[in-house]
């Protein structure tokens, strides 16, 4: 653990000195709960992601099922290994009161494919499709409300001569004149804008 936080600690003479940081592709092992206290200084943070990534990250946190051992680390951790986000540290000194201290930074790397890693995560975890809601007319509704069993052929006549007469009063209801529209209306001879239309209705690395 120390070697692998104190190698990153190297610093050049003016002090601009950055690393550039990416996981293992062959990486298949767990991840060591030391890491994070590695990770809280040289990881990387979701600001500094595309907004695409970030909502990218967000869907990922929110139907990737994670083990007791990897939900100690955060979801960016994660998301950055899975799919292998590069990205950018480097470090400066800082006076904190009467200390010394290290302030860490980091950057994103702007040359990495996000389309790709955004493709590869819907892969494994993918939209939920929504299923299509079945409409139905009144005249639908009233027909399978209707019990039929048990009627004698003249209740029968009966109801069929009800139903007839319930549709022809639906269809009479569904039929509006053009006159009678425009009659119900309520206009404002005071709006200026009451009949206004639209206008525009139809219309390489940077150091740090």
């Amino acid at each position: 653990m120390d070697a692998f936080e104190k190698v990153l600690f190297f610093q050049n003479q003016n002090f601009d000195h950055s690393w550039f940081i990416m996981f293992g592709k062959d990486f298949k092992g767990m991840t060591p709960s030391w890491f994070l206290q590695w990770w809280e200084k040289f990881g990387s943070i979701p600001l500094i992601f595309p907004e695409p990534l970030q909502d990218a990250l967000k869907y990922f946190d929110s139907r990737c099922s994670s083990s007791k051992h990897r939900s100690q680390f955060p979801a960016i951790m994660v998301f950055s290994q899975r799919y292998k986000i590069h990205w950018i540290s480097r470090w400066n000194y800082s006076i904190n009161g009467n200390l010394l201290d290290r302030e860490f930074f980091v950057k994103w790397w702007d040359s990495l494919k996000i389309n790709k890693i955004i493709s590869q995560m819907h892969e494994e975890y993918p939209l939920p499709v929504e299923k299509p809601i079945a409409l139905r007319t009144r005249s639908q509704s009233s027909l399978e409300s209707v019990q039929i069993s048990g009627k004698s052929s003249k209740e029968l006549k009966e109801l069929a001569q009800q139903l007839i007469a319930h549709s022809q009063q639906l269809e009479s209801e569904e039929q509006v004149s053009p006159t009678d529209s425009v009659g119900s209306v309520n206009r404002d001879p005071t709006d200026p804008f009451q009949d206004a239309q639209d206008p525009y209705s139809g219309h390489d690395l940077d150091s740090i």
